[in-house]
């Protein structure tokens, strides 16, 4: 399958251990064409959280993306207008797709004990 936007996929892994997350954000649309997301890890049990966390947006492109993530009143003020979403658990070998949609890692938890949340993050670049 060939595409004229699409150039090459960039991926790169990350672990959560308990007590990690990752913010609230929107990837930089003008760099990228899509991305996804693959959890390897062995296990996971509903209870120890690090769900991907989606809003629901009509317009996610008029969300601004943050050049700094400690500079995001507008995009806080954008988010919690609807303040409704979607969560992805990180069920063991699955596949996410991520279109323009805000979105965030919630905490692992410290139910989590030892495992970590795995996962292989890519994206689609243009």
């Amino acid at each position: 399958l060939s595409t004229p936007d699409w150039k090459p996929v960039a991926m790169r892994p990350y672990i959560y251990p308990k007590g990690s997350a990752l913010g609230w954000h929107r990837d930089n649309h003008s760099l990228y064409v899509g991305a996804f997301v693959y959890y390897p890890h062995p296990s996971w049990h509903m209870d120890f959280g690090g769900e991907l966390m989606v809003a629901e947006t009509l317009e996610p492109e008029t969300f601004p993306v943050m050049p700094h993530r400690f500079d995001s009143y507008d995009f806080d003020e954008a988010l919690s207008e609807g303040g409704i979403g979607h969560y992805i658990s990180p069920k063991p070998n699955r596949l996410v797709i991520v279109g323009n949609q805000p979105h965030r890692v919630a905490p692992v938890r410290d139910s989590a004990g030892i495992h970590s949340r795995a996962s292989v993050a890519g994206f689609f670049m243009r």
